[in-house]
């Protein structure tokens, strides 16, 4: 009987040490997730803030400022509508201000996606800013290939130079 007690005892110690780690474990985790929740928040807290300086740029025609936002920015908050009342992305406020060099900053974005309200409203200059873009490319391609092209011409013609020079040596010498 005193053995059966003493067990009883011990059983009774030993689940209110797990009741007890139990608490604590869940009171572990509950903040745990109260610190993520919070961490979380203000990582879309400071999403929403630089998305919303962006699209106040675009539409501002505030360059300097979309220069400074565009490498950090996430696709998220590049493509964000911004404007609750209206629907509008950065690149839709862009376009709506007619800033044709913010507008193509943006396109040249690897994270745009051109919105169907920017299309529907803006296409002709969504398509004027992209022609110049190509027309951009293609003018840089080909200044790019014509110095490729002076710079071979240029090494070839100092090689002929120096090899000009080696012949007249040998010929000198011998």
């Amino acid at each position: 009987f005193a053995k059966s007690q003493q067990h009883r005892q011990q059983s009774h110690t030993s689940r209110s040490r797990s009741n007890i780690a139990s608490r604590a474990t869940q009171a572990d985790r509950e903040e745990r997730k109260d610190r993520g929740e919070r961490k979380l928040g203000q990582e879309q807290e400071k999403m929403a803030n630089r998305g919303n300086k962006l699209y106040k740029a675009c539409c501002d025609g505030d360059i300097n400022t979309v220069r400074q936002l565009l490498p950090e920015i996430t696709a998220d908050e590049l493509n964000e509508e911004y404007n609750w009342d209206d629907d509008d992305s950065p690149l839709y406020g862009a376009c709506e201000s007619n800033h044709e060099a913010i507008v193509a900053l943006l396109l040249a974005h690897p994270k745009i996606v051109i919105d169907q309200y920017s299309q529907q409203y803006y296409g002709r200059l969504i398509a004027k800013v992209q022609e110049k873009m190509r027309k951009a490319a293609l003018a840089k391609a080909e200044a790019d290939r014509v110095a490729a092209e002076e710079a071979a011409a240029k090494a070839k013609a100092e090689a002929d130079r120096i090899a000009a020079a080696q012949k007249a040596e040998a010929d000198r010498i011998a």
